[in-house]
């Protein structure tokens, strides 16, 4: 290979000390092997701040606790580290009290607010085993971390989507968290945090898009004769951590916040803005991506003739013609099933009585042995079908799209 190179023989030699010195990598952090097999065996925590920007309210941090097996999360905001202690009493009297269970084990990282003394001794009065890792090692902390990074993520996003000042940041993660909450988890399969947390499956029919304007009911009492019925506002969030059953909105004329069952949404403003919708576009001839999703639906024939139906039939006029559309399983009406049956005798087709988001009108082309279509949409039922957590057993005569009609 080379001339001249000393011949030097290296026995029993286990440790460079300066390859160590300089190339000496991290260690490799492996996966976890055990899993909780109910609620408060284990809860995570982590405090995520401090924010460029105060909240309303004056909170500049947030501390959440992940329960392990539920992977339900609660959070609090704080104004200063020091308030961490009071959180976590007020958490675990909770929870401790939602699922009669004891909490055994809290994993936390190794951050100065849980490394006080009045924090270790309170642990130690309880009988908690807290479970503290070396500074700087966030991967030990892995499932609060990402947790943190998810809701602030998707915070962030509904800010920009609402267009809301950075001081709504507060409201923007207490609403992430709400729906985290209720939505599958990927580590639970189709349960959610709430169901495993609550015993019951929670109810959606609440959810509204965040910053879209809305309309509160003004009450007899606050208002005279002549003065306006509602007055409107910015919708922030829910009232459940607040121990209100009703939505919580802000008054940016008074820059105060206030909740209200009695109110009215009006959700198409952000989607207008951001040119998106949640139904299908009345001029689909005319929509490309809903001509797209149209063509992706599986079009099943029933044959109409005894034989091969690309022969030519005997008779020129087949008594009827059925057949189903199936829509793919993305799109978001996949669970409904789309069926119609058109008489080749009538010149109108007739239309399906159940509800179709998206209505065809079909006739059967003789001569080319083909399929015509006409899409009509239709309007979809009414949230008031099906009762939930917050509906009422009868659907009332005003604000029929409150689901928090109910008296609290």
């Amino acid at each position: 290979m080379a001339l001249g190179l000393p011949k030097t023989q290296l026995t029993n030699l286990k440790i460079c000390e300066g390859c160590i010195l300089g190339k000496m990598p991290q260690h490799t952090f492996p996966l976890r092997q055990t899993t909780s097999s109910h609620p408060l065996q284990l809860v995570h925590s982590d405090l995520c701040g401090p924010f460029p920007t105060k909240s309303i309210s004056g909170s500049v941090y947030f501390i959440s606790f992940i329960d392990d097996y539920s992977k339900f999360t609660v959070i609090t905001f704080l104004k200063a580290k020091n308030q961490a202690l009071s959180a976590f009493r007020n958490y675990l009297s909770l929870a401790e009290n939602l699922t009669n269970q004891k909490l055994q084990s809290l994993q936390t990282d190794g951050g100065g607010e849980y490394h006080s003394k009045d924090f270790i001794s309170f642990c130690k009065s309880q009988g908690i085993h807290h479970r503290r890792f070396v500074p700087h090692t966030p991967q030990q902390n892995g499932t609060a971390e990402r947790k943190n990074r998810s809701l602030l993520n998707a915070a962030r996003s509904m800010l920009h989507v609402a267009k809301l000042e950075s001081k709504f940041l507060e409201e923007a993660i207490a609403t992430t968290c709400y729906i985290q909450n209720r939505i599958y988890h990927h580590s639970l399969g189709f349960l959610t945090p709430f169901e495993l947390w609550y015993g019951h499956k929670p109810h959606l029919q609440n959810l509204k898009i965040f910053g879209c304007p809305a309309f509160a009911h003004i009450s007899d009492t606050k208002r005279k004769k002549l003065d306006p019925k509602a007055k409107k506002a910015i919708f922030v969030g829910y009232g459940d951590a607040h121990g209100y059953k009703a939505y919580r909105l802000y008054d940016p004329h008074t820059n105060t916040f206030f909740f209200s069952r009695s109110v009215l949404f009006d959700e198409d403003t952000i989607l207008q803005q951001h040119k998106c919708s949640t139904t299908l576009s009345p001029t689909i001839e005319n929509n490309q991506h809903n001509q797209e999703v149209v063509t992706q639906w599986r079009l099943q024939l029933e044959e109409p003739y005894s034989h091969d139906m690309h022969q030519t039939p005997t008779d020129p006029t087949p008594s009827s013609v059925s057949f189903t559309l199936t829509p793919p399983s993305h799109h978001p009406f996949s669970d409904a099933e789309y069926s119609s049956t058109h008489s080749g005798t009538t010149s109108k087709p007739s239309h399906s009585p159940t509800f179709s988001p998206l209505h065809q009108e079909n006739s059967y082309d003789h001569k080319n042995q083909k399929l015509t279509s006409k899409n009509h949409v239709q309007n979809p039922p009414s949230p008031w079908e099906e009762q939930g957590e917050y509906d009422h057993p009868s659907p009332p005569s005003t604000f029929s799209n409150n689901p928090f009609l109910s008296s609290p």
